[in-house]
């Protein structure tokens, strides 16, 4: 082993592994997993029992109890007196708050009952700093001092943040321990239509994925820690794994070179052979961190409109290559280009083996050998179709 693979490895031991990848959920899939207005609305949903969901009173149960259990944060007011009909409202406007500039403002989620009412002031990714007194005075101007305040959030806030004054203290309720109550209330087999059943599973899932996004955060924090201490080691490493994959990009412009091709863009074209006939290399980090070697002999343009009038099997049969490395036909549904024959090669490089050479190898014993090799077999079949 040498001294730079002996670093190598050094530095590779101590880097702790990253957190594991989770699954998207349809909030990650639209972008709005961060949204609180979209989080409320969706909570609000579940809240009003009179919607077409079928768990009737699950999440407002839910939100009853942990009230209940956390009565003595508040102002006193018992969670039990609240009780018959209610509406779910969202965005309710602070028209009815004491100070002129906070009469706009907007509640993320109202309960409302006859004569009482739930308000709840709804953190997903935001910092606590809005006007709770505001949205109390406008609750008590319409349900007296039957008011209970709640502020959901992430993670459990410090007491003094929930707390205005003396007449107004809100109950700070956890994401996780609400959806933890539901799961534990819900009965398997309620009936629910299949639909309802699966926006409640993408809810808990972005809900938990926030929690997940923090736990992830001390395991990435360790990772950087360890990168900024072998950061000279790493700027070293990456240094020649540029200089690598730059030497792999000039060596294969050579070994083609020597058989007639030309780079044109991403492609290698010899049009000696043929104009609309090329050569297509995966790129060369790849190459060089996978130690995988992947390109393809491919027609486009106007051939390739022509090609595909004929059956692809008659077209292929002329050159078969007896090894399972190489294989025909496209990868994707493009209809541009026709891969004529594809060349796939894990663990290509053997240890101390040139690069240029093992390319040159492969590239003479199926492609360029002459009336044998896969170029020559494609152009004279091209030719004898007249294309």
């Amino acid at each position: 082993m040498t001294d730079f693979e002996k670093v190598i490895e050094n530095v590779a031991v101590r880097l702790p592994k990253l957190p594991a990848k989770r699954k998207k959920n349809i909030y990650d899939i639209l972008g709005v997993q961060t949204k609180e207005t979209i989080n409320s609305r969706v909570l609000a949903y579940f809240l009003n029992n009179k919607e077409e969901h079928q768990f009737n009173t699950l999440f407002i149960d839910a939100l009853k109890e942990l009230l209940k259990e956390k009565q003595k944060d508040g102002t006193g007011i018992d969670i039990e007196a609240f009780t018959g009909d209610f509406n779910v409202l969202t965005e309710d406007v602070t028209r009815r708050a004491i100070e002129d500039e906070e009469k706009q403002k907007r509640i993320d989620v109202s309960i409302e009952g006859s004569d009482w009412t739930i308000i709840i002031e709804n953190k997903i990714n935001h910092t606590l700093n809005n006007p709770l007194k505001a949205y109390w005075e406008h609750a008590q101007a319409k349900f007296s001092n039957n008011v209970i305040g709640v502020i959901l959030s992430i993670p459990k806030l410090p007491r003094k943040e929930c707390v205005v004054n003396n007449n107004i203290k809100y109950i700070n309720i956890t994401h996780k321990e609400l959806i933890r109550k539901v799961q534990k209330n819900l009965i398997i087999g309620t009936k629910t239509n299949d639909l309802s059943l699966f926006y409640l599973k993408e809810y808990i899932k972005t809900i938990e994925s926030h929690y997940k996004t923090r736990t992830d955060q001390p395991k990435m924090n360790e990772l950087v820690n360890v990168l900024t201490k072998q950061g000279k080691h790493i700027k070293n490493i990456q240094h020649k794994v540029d200089e690598s994959v730059r030497f792999i990009d000039n060596e294969i412009i050579e070994t083609f070179k020597m058989f007639g091709y030309k780079k044109v863009k991403s492609w290698f074209v010899n049009e000696d052979k043929h104009p609309d006939m090329y050569f297509w290399i995966h790129d060369s980090k790849k190459i060089l961190l996978d130690n995988s070697l992947w390109f393809c002999y491919e027609s486009w343009d106007s051939l390739n409109n022509k090609v595909n009038q004929i059956e692809q099997k008659d077209l292929f049969k002329h050159i078969d290559t007896h090894t399972a490395k190489i294989t025909h036909g496209n990868s994707s549904k493009s209809k541009l280009r026709t891969h004529i024959a594809k060349y796939n090669h894990h663990n290509f490089l053997k240890e101390g083996e040139s690069f240029r050479e093992a390319f040159t190898n492969v590239l003479s014993t199926y492609f360029m050998a002459e009336n044998t090799g896969i170029v020559d077999k494609t152009i004279a079949h091209l030719t004898k179709e007249n294309l």
